[in-house]
Parts: C-alpha cells; sequence; structure tokens
C-alpha cells in the first residue's frame, strides 16, 4: 500500500519543448512584469499568512495557521526572513516541501487500497 502511494507522488523526469515558448505573444506590458518581479516585502508575507483560511488540524509538525497568526511576533520575522530567501535565491529549506499522506479506513477492516481514504497535511510555508 505504501508503495502505492510512494510511486503515485514521486517526482519525474518530464521533457518540455520549449521551442513552444518562442510561438506564444508576449501579452504582459513591461510595468505589469516588474511588478510582478518585484522583491516581495514583510508588510505582503504577513498579509498572505493572515488571509489564510482558518484550518481545524494541525499541520505535520502541529503549527496551524491559527497559531502563527497568534504568535506572529514570535515567528513573523524569521517566517519573512525565510520565504524571501526563497523568493530570492530560489532556496528552499529541507523539510518545506514535505507532505504527509495518512490512510484512513472507509470500512471496518479494510483489505484493499480503495477502502482507504488519503488526507494530505501540508507544509503551512507551501501555501
Amino acid at each position: 500500500m505504501i508503495k502505492f502511494y510512494i510511486d503515485l507522488f514521486k517526482k519525474r523526469e518530464e521533457s518540455f519543448n520549449f521551442d513552444l515558448i518562442r510561438e506564444i505573444p508576449c501579452l504582459v506590458e513591461d510595468h505589469i512584469n516588474l511588478a510582478l518581479c518585484k522583491p516581495i516585502d514583510d508588510i505582503e508575507i504577513k498579509e498572505a499568512v493572515f488571509d489564510l483560511g482558518s484550518s481545524k488540524s494541525s499541520k505535520p509538525y502541529g503549527f496551524s495557521e491559527i497559531l502563527c497568526r497568534r504568535y506572529w511576533d514570535i515567528v513573523g520575522l524569521q517566517l519573512c526572513d525565510e520565504i524571501k530567501i526563497l523568493f530570492s535565491e530560489w532556496k528552499m529549506e529541507p523539510g518545506w516541501n514535505d507532505t504527509h499522506l495518512v490512510l484512513t479506513p472507509k470500512i471496518l477492516n479494510p483489505e484493499r487500497i480503495s477502502q482507504f481514504r488519503p488526507i494530505v497535511a501540508a507544509i503551512l510555508y507551501t501555501k
């Protein structure tokens, strides 16, 4: 059963034909592109975190969106610094992209994979 989900979600190498991009007309004006590429700031990050829905379940490490908002004065600066590094240097801390998959049975004494319901717990940073 575990192998089924590992195979389902493992990273696959995919090829992409970059020649196709040359055929797509550029519709984004320079001033819009500048706005999209400007460095992200702490206010924008805080607004994004506070706009996230209130999750009823804790994340894999037990830290939900509600706790992040409540203790923003403690965790906000570090969260902002790490997100800015992600956007500027394209570096992601180990574990940031981790997702925990929990299989809950749909029936008593399940015997087949179809008798389980997968529930995914994503890390807050990736939202």
